[in-house]
């Protein structure tokens, strides 16, 4: 195993085969890759889906938190909006990778982690509605900066708290 990352939805194509359901498989070749599937969740997987999405959030020149300013001080709208389905897909891969949970999609993605994640940053669905609503216009790239900066600042502590915060 590679325990390759990718920016957001590191671990779906592993999800899917887990959870799918063969209607034809004549030659076996499914049946053999979701038992391939069954393995435990790989650490050198979880930390390498933290070390290439975390720095996005907020830490590069570059990041996500930088970005979304940016467009809310110009405001706008449709750049929000796709910067923020951006941090909030490498957000949401770092907490099932926490979890060592395959990444569900992105779908019912609220649901999924009430489901399958014993480990999350505290007040954190509070926090991601925060930040939906900071995303609507009338834009205010402040009010933007802290909804980001608190749901990031809870993800570090649940990072922190399991010994998963990736070195600077």
């Amino acid at each position: 195993m590679r325990h390759e990352a990718s920016i957001g939805y590191s671990t779906c194509f592993w999800w899917n085969v887990k959870t799918s359901l063969a209607l034809f498989d004549r030659d076996g070749w499914l049946a053999k890759l979701k038992a391939r599937a069954e393995r435990p969740y790989p650490k050198p997987l979880v930390k390498a889906i933290i070390a290439k999405n975390h720095p996005l959030l907020r830490r590069n020149a570059s990041s996500y938190l930088h970005q979304l300013e940016a467009a809310a001080s110009r405001n706008d709208v449709v750049a929000v909006n796709h910067r923020l389905a951006a941090l909030l897909a490498s957000y949401f891969d770092i907490l099932f990778a926490v979890n060592r949970v395959p990444h569900p999609g992105e779908k019912r993605l609220l649901s999924y982690v009430h489901q399958l994640c014993p480990r999350i940053p505290r007040n954190w669905g509070q926090h991601i509605r925060r930040v939906l609503a900071a995303g609507l216009p009338p834009l205010d790239s402040r009010r933007l900066s802290r909804a980001v900066n608190a749901l990031v600042d809870g993800l570090d502590g649940l990072l922190a708290s399991e010994r998963l915060m990736p070195s600077e």
